[in-house]
């Protein structure tokens, strides 16, 4: 039966449009830390580093949330991150983005567990004066393969809701299937890896792109 599930990257994938004119293969490192503030609210927070075959490095991140639980099944969220972009080393605007959630678990489903999260952000960037509003769902699902290691798998879209100026197109502008293997080091340390592919909707006459993205994450939960 979980041969069934590891053939499903491969479905995610066939689900991706087959006439990308632009490829590009990319590194995305990540490392993040959890601290509670309380029995059901904590502290989380990320950095990112993202580095192209193309550019090098392109974009890090740092941000933080304060996450919530309202119940055994859901759990809200809400933070801040800052955004710097780069090209050939050089950093080109700063994207500044506070960012509210929700996540649901919604149950257990051919063997594994199931989640959706919702994501909104507002985009304010230094080398425009519009500001982006977009949405980012999100459906997960984890299935565990022993030994506390899960199998996991999610798809996520975004949509952007208007057009600003300095570039962001309204509608659906890409979407991301991730399948990747999380297993823990230690207590409180948890390593994932896996595959991203990251496809980017042509807008305003540009070629669709697609991004072949190997993601390594660490987490740590103090």
């Amino acid at each position: 039966m979980r041969s069934i599930f590891l053939a499903l990257p491969l479905l995610m994938l066939a689900a991706t449009p087959a006439l990308a004119q632009e490829q590009d293969g990319e590194l995305w490192l990540t490392t993040g830390a959890s601290l509670s503030l309380g029995e059901h609210t904590s502290l989380d927070g990320e950095v990112l580093a993202r580095f192209s075959d193309a550019d090098g490095l392109y974009e890090s991140e740092f941000g933080a949330v304060v996450t919530h639980a309202l119940s055994d099944s859901v759990t809200i969220a809400a933070g801040f991150y800052r955004v710097p972009g780069y090209e050939q080393g050089n950093r080109t605007h700063i994207d500044n983005r506070p960012r509210q959630q929700i996540t649901v678990k919604l149950g257990t489903f051919l063997g594994g567990s199931w989640q959706l999260r919702g994501r909104s952000e507002q985009r304010f960037r230094t080398d425009g004066d519009d500001v982006g509003f977009r949405v980012r769902p999100q459906i997960r699902y984890a299935l565990p393969l022993g030994g506390d290691t899960e199998f996991r798998l999610s798809h996520e879209s975004y949509f952007n809701l208007n057009d600003t100026d300095w570039g962001q197109k309204g509608g659906h502008e890409r979407m991301r299937n991730f399948a990747s293997l999380a297993t823990p080091l230690t207590d409180t340390l948890e390593l994932e890896a896996g595959y991203l592919n990251q496809y980017r909707f042509g807008q305003g006459g540009d070629t669709d792109t697609v991004d072949h993205v190997l993601s390594v994450a660490v987490s740590i939960d103090l």
